[in-house]
């Protein structure tokens, strides 16, 4: 069993125009084991900066994009097997 890690929406108050938020770091790295509500990347955009967190236990597999890479809102960037 598998999730993709997708960059969520966002409330109207931190939302950006652009529709996309900057990964400023993965807290985790490929191969490495996490536990629900575990950060697995650290995000920002012109407003806020955010912490996003694993749904469910497993290992993250794949990371899709490097650090400091701009992810749009709703897009995978990470997948938990």
């Amino acid at each position: 069993m598998y999730y993709f890690v997708k960059v969520p929406t966002l409330p109207n108050e931190v939302s950006h125009q652009s529709g996309a938020v900057e990964i400023v770091e993965y807290a985790v790295k490929e191969n490495s084991r996490v536990e629900r509500g575990q950060t697995i990347a650290i995000v920002e955009n012109w407003w806020a900066r955010m912490a996003l967190k694993s749904a469910g236990s497993g290992y993250v597999s794949k990371t899709f994009f490097a650090p400091h890479a701009f992810v749009r809102i709703n897009d995978p960037f990470a997948v938990v097997v």
